[in-house]
């Protein structure tokens, strides 16, 4: 959009040819009668395959939209709509968008259920709409370059029109500590809308306004258990019923762990039989979820995918993932994500159910457990130690290890530190330890936590502490920029795969996350209502399990593999030498101690050696890089 009314926009084919992997099925474009804005969309087919394609516009062609993801519940809304008398054009979910926005305005996204990222341009009153769904599971980043707005789901589309790829020296440090800003990227030049946010574009003037948050400040009263479980099982039934509708076959990605046991048994309470399931399978058993995941298919006679992954094949997709992730990875398990989707698309496949955000908003990772005792302080609570005796493979990453940064602004501002806070300080200090000395001193004044904090001015008079604000820091946080940014949507939509994800529907999460603490976690269990809202469906084996995090096995072992080789020759080469962030001597003298470092040790180190090898690539990806033009990392 060229924010001079009298200015035009370029041509954007070249930013969405970068974008192919999102939606290999058609590209197209419509550019506005003044010129000044120009909408491109590449589409992945898979509700109203015939007439859905986009941009898309209302009936009197005055409004006009290009959508990314899916609306839930959509054929409601539409009946609702013919009844007082739009016309609809396509059967798509997406042209709801439009007939919403003529009645409702920018309050039609309170109307919306799902995973999605849109913008809308609204020619009579000269104003753009960018939105991004509640929690952010899609992406929208945005740039203002040479006196235009540009808009667009990775920011390598972006990069493609000319915007700069220079890294984010701030983002870089802040991410080394805990996480960057909500609303900045790793680029300077590009920013991205805060989940539960729209940019509202009118008359050149750009302003960002929320319209959905977590709710913190209602007291979670005692409620009655049977109550709340067959309440939550009937939302949470519901929801993965929706995400079940589409014109193409829907698979489910599962673990043996019961947040995807239970979308998968849910699943097959609505299908005539069971969807196809894919499984990653490690091997290192302690990470390896084979057994419970095929046993867990096997109960309901369903076909499972194994997608067996060792550390040669993480080494040899590791810098295509970082180039479409656009961020660094502290774990091997980025790979493991972009083979399982690979694998979905290699069956002719596209959409997927996904058991992502349980554990955020059910209090599921091991953290949580920490906290919860922690704030409760009762005879019968549990030790981080017992804590991270029992969830061992969440020590290091999830759960605290080592000498910690400073993080007594954490402590000062709420009165405790959530568990997953120390855990990010241990590792800072150990990824300082890596950093170069010029980088660092360019933020000598900063308190990272303190500027994090900032962000989310959540304490006030009075306050009771329980697990939701360390949940909401996290989903804000860890979750919004890795989690479903990097680790699902980028490597799902590297193989032009869609998942869904019934758990954070606006009628399953805020209700799980107002729930009281003691309906989420008992003794080392987490996610407790899940399980018992799903316990008369899934075996004894399932129901049980504890928490285990996905997470690829650390470096070492009997077979170190190709990975160690990766990072060993990449850390000490010329690509990190280059690399503005990190100390060359002091990375030679941690690799050289690599081959005798103990178990323990390794798993503390990977995740750090592993940034650096993230950050290594980062630093070495420029412009040209990121087009299909000039890259041999992007898709054709």
């Amino acid at each position: 959009m060229a924010l001079n009314p009298t200015a035009t926009v370029p041509s954007l084919d070249v930013g969405a040819a970068t974008l192919t992997h999102r939606g290999p099925e058609g590209q197209k474009a419509w550019t506005s009668p003044c010129g000044r804005v120009t909408l491109a969309h590449t589409r992945l087919s898979i509700i109203d395959l015939i007439t859905g394609d986009q941009p898309i516009p209302n009936e009197d062609r005055s409004v006009w939209a290009v959508v990314n993801g899916e609306f839930y519940g959509y054929q409601a809304i539409r009946n609702d709509l013919e009844l007082v008398g739009h016309k609809f054009k396509t059967k798509s979910d997406s042209e709801i968008l439009l007939h919403l926005y003529e009645d409702r305005g920018t309050s039609a996204v309170h109307w919306l259920n799902g995973e999605y990222a849109f913008v809308l341009w609204d020619h009579n009153n000269r104003e753009l709409v960018a939105c991004r769904d509640r929690f952010g599971i899609k992406p929208l980043c945005y740039a203002i370059f040479d006196g235009k707005l540009f808009v667009a789901s990775e920011a390598k589309a972006l990069f493609a029109l000319g915007v700069p790829a220079d890294l984010d020296s701030e983002s870089v440090y802040q991410y080394l500590h805990v996480s960057q800003d909500p609303d900045r990227t790793f680029f300077s030049h590009v920013r991205q809308i805060p989940p539960g946010h729209y940019l509202l574009v009118r008359n050149g003037t750009i302003r960002l306004i929320s319209y959905w948050d977590h709710d913190l400040d209602s007291i979670a009263e005692p409620l009655d258990e049977n109550a709340v479980v067959k309440e939550f099982e009937s939302r949470l039934s519901e929801a993965v019923r929706l995400r079940l509708i589409a014109d193409v076959p829907v698979g489910v990605y599962l673990s043996g762990g019961i947040d995807s046991s239970a979308t998968y048994a849910l699943a097959c309470q609505h299908t005539s039989r069971p969807p196809h399931a894919f499984t990653v399978c490690f091997d290192d058993t302690e990470y390896n979820e084979e057994t419970d995941a095929t046993a867990l298919a096997k109960h309901f006679g369903g076909d499972i995918d194994l997608v067996r992954l060792n550390r040669d094949n993480i080494a040899d997709y590791f810098r295509t993932a970082i180039w479409h992730a656009e961020m660094p990875s502290h774990n091997g398990h980025i790979v493991a994500k972009y083979l399982l989707s690979r694998r979905v698309r290699e069956r002719n496949m596209k959409v997927v159910l996904s058991g992502q955000g349980a554990d955020e908003v059910l209090a599921g990772y091991a953290h949580f457990i920490s906290d919860f005792h922690n704030l409760r302080s009762t005879p019968d609570g549990r030790s981080l130690a017992e804590v991270s005796s029992v969830h061992a493979t969440s020590r290091g990453l999830h759960l605290p290890v080592g000498e910690m940064a400073d993080i007594s602004a954490i402590q000062r501002t709420f009165g405790f530190v959530p568990t997953w806070l120390s855990a990010r300080a241990a590792t800072a200090t150990r990824l300082r330890s890596l950093c170069a000395p010029a980088f660092m001193a360019q933020f000598d004044t900063y308190d990272p936590y303190r500027i994090f904090l900032n962000n989310f001015p959540l304490v006030k008079p009075n306050m009771r502490a329980d697990l939701r604000y360390s949940s909401y820091l996290w989903n804000k946080s860890i979750f919004l920029h890795y989690m479903l940014g990097a680790f699902d949507d980028k490597m799902d939509m590297a193989n032009s795969v869609e998942a869904r994800n019934p758990y954070l529907d606006p009628s399953v999460a805020p209700y799980a996350f107002g729930l009281p603490d003691d309906l989420k976690i008992r003794d080392v269990k987490s996610k407790y209502v899940l399980r018992e809202a799903v316990k008369r469906l899934v075996p004894a084996g399932n129901y049980g399990n504890l928490k285990r995090p996905f997470f690829a096995p650390p470096l070492g072992g009997s077979n170190p593999g190709r990975f160690t080789e990766l990072l060993q020759d990449t850390l000490r080469g010329s690509e990190a030498k280059a690399c503005e962030y990190l100390d060359s001597e002091a990375l030679r003298r941690t690799l050289d101690k690599v081959p005798q470092m103990t178990a323990e040790e390794l798993t503390l180190w990977s995740p750090v050696l592993t940034i650096a090898l993230s950050l290594t690539f980062l630093s070495s990806f420029s412009a040209v890089d990121y087009s299909c033009t000039g890259s041999s990392l992007c898709p054709t």
